[in-house]
């Protein structure tokens, strides 16, 4: 979202696609009505506009962060901040019918499970399963139009494991069946999308 001051009295518009642009709105109007900001100047608008990103921001590295280390295992110390704000901000987006970030988790739990039913290691097929999808998550360096092309190029920015990108850019390709945590992994996809909301 943007401050318009240009127009008087000023505008704030908000892009109502971008799930991340509307919890920033949300910080921001929650900031803005309980400091009451808007008896203020408009510098005080604009600083609270940094203030509500600042928030966002630490809100997302703190999602991300618990995502990384108590749902995949993961120790978060040689993971930059960036990398943790992105993870944590899939908390607000949404495809089609469901959560970006409860779509991954699911996908990751039910290939732990067939994993683990058959003797493969459930961690791997978790992790495998979580970031089948990461991008969709919006990442400033991607144009958004080719999720497999996105979430390889953040997997390989974020130097993710050689299997994780492999994963990222095969599971949707139904001609390779050689990789059976692959196979497990679209399946859990369908699973998790044609369960009904």
């Amino acid at each position: 979202f943007s401050l318009r001051e240009d127009l008087k009295p000023f505008f704030i518009t908000i892009n109502a696609r971008n799930g991340a642009l509307i919890e920033n709105a949300r910080i921001f109007f929650e900031l803005f009505f309980a400091n009451k900001v808007y008896l203020k100047p408009v510098d005080d608008i604009r600083q609270t506009l940094i203030d509500a990103k600042v928030q966002f921001d630490t809100n997302c590295q703190q999602i991300g962060s618990e995502v990384l280390e108590q749902f995949l295992e993961y120790k978060t110390d040689h993971f930059p901040v960036q990398f943790l704000r992105l993870i944590g901000s899939a908390q607000y987006c949404f495809t089609e019918r469901q959560n970006l970030l409860a779509h991954l988790k699911e996908v990751a739990i039910i290939a732990s499970n067939l994993a683990e039913r058959l003797d493969m290691d459930p961690l791997l097929a978790k992790r495998y399963g979580f970031f089948h999808d990461i991008g969709k998550i919006p990442f400033q360096h991607c144009n958004g139009k080719n999720q497999i092309e996105d979430g390889v190029y953040i997997a390989k920015h974020f130097e993710l494991d050689a299997d994780i990108i492999d994963i990222i850019y095969k599971h949707h390709n139904k001609k390779d069946r050689n990789n059976p945590y692959l196979l497990i992994i679209k399946a859990a996809d369908v699973l998790s999308a044609a369960r009904p909301t």
